[in-house]
């Protein structure tokens, strides 16, 4: 079968696909450099994109009925076939770089029996939810199916460890933040870094991060439930739990469907809502005595629910969020540090 990537900059701005065509072709470079000449590749990959008949003009790689995907939406390169009747699924990541999937997350590759100079420390997964990457605290970044490597800092000496990254909406870059707040960009992400809190004081160290809807700003969290926002942040700041004094300290963030809003929450479960996400508090484990403390969050697709991970794996699903399974159970080598949804 044929299939062919248009070059985004001949895509119009009003093209509905015009974001998962410059993704797919960003996947593509990623991987190998466009020439002139057809060259085989042998690597299994699935592809999407929209049906297109051509008329069978003894073009090479003809289909029998001459059908080609024109323009390609997404590609995985090695991705396995991943059939699940559950709607969503999501990825728990251990401190080893070990991968937990659950529901219709598909496992594409670990850490988990390789050395690794520093600790995993959290995971985000790509747009189309074929891929991930996996980050160490010395920003080592670890792509998996088509997730790109745009760059990293393992090679770097650092003031603080990295604690936490944030793909941009096209999943062609990323942003790496450390416990100071500072920013490092690779891929895109490098034309949309609008600040830091790397050389300012902070009360309490950073832990997370999450990107705005539009890939145009981001917010980072303290342990406090200080926010730092940036970009067009700025204009979607809610509030925080700086001035609040809390049971536990704040572990992580998740941002809603809109970008209007953010739930963060702390080590004991507890939600705290802000902007449109206290119309979408489902609730916490906040009132509950847990047997390990909450390490992260993630939300559902549709934004009207999400997950809360423990760093033994256990999971608590509150609104849409399915329960499609847990290492509540398991003996782990290593602990959970974080997850990420497949939405």
């Amino acid at each position: 079968m044929i299939t062919e990537i248009p070059d985004p900059a001949c895509v119009g701005s009003g093209s509905p696909f015009a974001t998962a065509i410059s993704g797919a072709r960003a996947q593509f470079d990623a991987q190998y450099t466009p020439t002139g000449d057809f060259l085989p590749a042998n690597v299994p990959v699935t592809v999407t994109g929209v049906g297109f008949f051509d008329y069978n003009h003894g073009q090479g790689g003809v289909a029998p009925n001459a059908i080609e995907l024109h323009p390609v939406l997404d590609i995985a390169f090695g991705a396995p076939a991943c059939v699940s009747n559950d709607p969503q699924g999501y990825w728990l990541v251990a401190a080893d770089g070990g991968i937990f999937p659950f529901g219709r997350a598909c496992g594409f590759g670990s850490t988990g029996g390789t050395p690794l100079n520093q600790p995993v420390v959290a995971m985000a997964a790509t747009p189309s939810g074929r891929g991930y990457w996996l980050v160490a605290s010395d920003g080592g970044i670890f792509p998996f199916s088509n997730a790109g490597g745009f760059g990293s800092t393992g090679g770097i000496r650092l003031n603080q460890p990295i604690v936490g990254m944030a793909p941009t909406p096209r999943g062609d870059g990323y942003w790496l933040v450390a416990s100071d707040g500072g920013i490092f960009p690779f891929g895109s992400a490098v034309d949309h870094s609008y600040g830091s809190t790397g050389g300012i004081r902070l009360n309490k160290p950073v832990v997370g991060m999450a990107p705005t809807s539009t890939g145009n700003g981001y917010w980072l969290v303290a342990s406090d439930g200080g926010i730092f926002p940036f970009g067009d942040a700025l204009q979607h700041s809610y509030g925080s739990t700086g001035g609040i004094r809390l049971n536990q300290p704040i572990v992580g963030m998740a941002p809603t469907s809109s970008g209007n809003g953010y739930w963060l929450v702390a080590s004991d479960g507890g939600i705290f809502p802000f902007g449109d996400a206290v119309d979408h508090s489902y609730g916490s484990t906040g009132g509950i005595r847990l047997n390990q403390p909450v390490v992260g969050m993630a939300r559902t697709s549709s934004g009207n629910g999400y997950w809360l991970v423990a760093s033994d794996g256990g999971i608590f699903p509150f609104g849409d969020a399915g329960g499609y399974g847990s290492t509540g159970g398991l003996h782990l080598n290593k602990s959970i540090v974080g997850m990420a949804a497949t939405i």
